[in-house]
């Protein structure tokens, strides 16, 4: 037997068509704040990339500047520079920058003159053509003619820094030396850490080649550059660098409350749409089965040879069946609206009526009253019922024409059959009498 609550194909597809919905509709909403975390995570990554390139830039540039101005001089004054000019103007110039380590001349590439003495003295006197490993790269800078720098570089006198190296020419062609600026990468490494941290990133910095392929990463972790960090060149003269940023703090997730609220939304709507659903089927359902009742107890009315008929309290007629219409010779649909005492010979006697029918096994005979008029015995029952929490007077009318008929031709065959038989009985009663006496 089908499940009169189940629910229809198309109910079950719409109910799933929108768990899909739903699905699809949350983790968009899960994708799209993920994708706005990351925004806001990529913007706090690129003003610190913007402050750190800018900061590197001007902490290394410095030193390259001031080297720069010292080779100026040294052009101004023909390359004659003397022991106590360069005790003075090193110094001076060596202040003027936080990072550098120490600066140093070296006319015919032989480090002649270097500040501060002190922790360097093993640089005094090199000659550069002595740097094998080194050697190659000065002499590519002295022939391009360019400032470079150049590092990390592990140096004579220990630890390893970054140099600023300018070659020096006395007109067009007349080679004269070499000026060097050892920035101290510790310093400036201890530097960037400070700044990172504040400003919660992590940074890698690594060469390019002049084919823009990735070189040796000298700071920080490698892994950043192969990431979906951001990546930025740092602009030094006679470097090229890339800095890889990354924010320390990973983007908000906020996916797990979002998936509990958008399905526990969802879920308590698809559940109220079901219990709707199965509600108005359990009510089509309902509607069909009091449609089918009420035709199935029409129709046992209508076959019915009794009038029946529902009033009022006040005795107005509401329905009856179709019996009703013949027995009393109205046309169909006519007698809802009339008060129900019409159909009786003397309606002036209806309260002897109700109180002879006050029980509902009481069955009380009248004469009831056609449309034309004429009159018919009539047995009526009367009872009381309830239909919408509202009390109704149930009748039911018996015409007792037919029966009144066949009472009246018993009696007449009784009285036939008792005068027939009167005057043989008589004369057989008499002939008895005679016997019994002796005759």
């Amino acid at each position: 037997m089908k499940n009169k609550f189940l629910l229809s194909f198309w109910q079950w597809t719409l109910l799933l068509t929108l768990l899909l919905c739903t699905v699809f509709a949350t983790e968009t909403l899960v994708q799209n704040e993920h994708q706005y975390a990351r925004s806001l995570q990529f913007r706090h990554e690129i003003a610190s990339a913007g402050q750190l390139r800018a900061l590197i830039e001007s902490e290394l540039n410095i030193p390259l500047y001031l080297t720069l101005g010292l080779t100026a001089h040294i052009q101004a004054n023909n390359g004659k520079i003397s022991e106590t000019e360069m005790q003075m103007l090193l110094p001076e110039l060596a202040h003027q920058a936080r990072h550098i380590r120490n600066i140093g001349v070296a006319p015919d590439n032989r480090l002649s003159y270097l500040y501060p003495l002190k922790g360097n003295e093993q640089a005094i006197g090199l000659y550069y053509p002595d740097l094998t490993e080194q050697w190659p790269e000065i002499a590519a800078i002295i022939a391009q003619r360019e400032a470079r720098l150049v590092g990390p570089i592990d140096l004579i006198q220990g630890g390893t820094a970054f140099i600023y190296r300018i070659p020096v020419y006395l007109g067009a062609d007349n080679y004269w030396g070499i000026v060097s600026t050892v920035v101290d990468i510790g310093s400036v490494w201890n530097m960037l850490e400070t700044q990172t941290a504040e400003q919660e990133v992590q940074v890698a910095i690594r060469n390019l080649s002049e084919l823009g392929h990735g070189g040796t990463v000298f700071y920080g972790d490698r892994s950043l550059f192969y990431d979906d960090s951001l990546l930025l060149s740092i602009s030094l003269r006679g470097a090229l660098w890339q800095m890889a940023v990354r924010s320390v703090a990973k983007p908000r997730d906020n996916s797990g409350e979002i998936r509990l609220a958008a399905y526990s939304a969802s879920l308590l709507l698809l559940t109220l749409l079901t219990w709707l659903l199965i509600s108005r089927q359990h009510l089509r359902n309902s509607v069909s089965a009091h449609q089918q009742s009420k035709l199935y107890l029409r129709n046992m009315m209508d076959n019915v040879t009794d009038a029946i008929i529902t009033t009022t309290q006040d005795g107005i007629i509401e329905q009856v069946n179709l019996s009703c219409y013949p027995m009393f010779g109205y046309s169909a649909n006519t007698l809802p609206g009339m008060h129900w005492s019409e159909l009786l010979a003397e309606p002036h006697r209806l309260d002897e009526l109700y109180s002879a029918t006050s029980s509902a096994k009481t069955e009380y005979e009248t004469q009831g009253r056609r449309r034309d008029d004429s009159l018919f015995p009539m047995a009526v029952n009367r009872s009381h019922i309830r239909l919408q929490q509202q009390t109704k007077q149930l009748l039911v009318l018996r015409d007792l024409s037919d029966r009144h008929q066949t009472e009246q031709l018993k009696q007449q065959f009784i009285s036939t059959v008792s005068h027939e038989l009167r005057t043989p009985l008589t004369s057989i009663n008499g002939v008895l009498g005679l016997a019994v006496s002796g005759a």
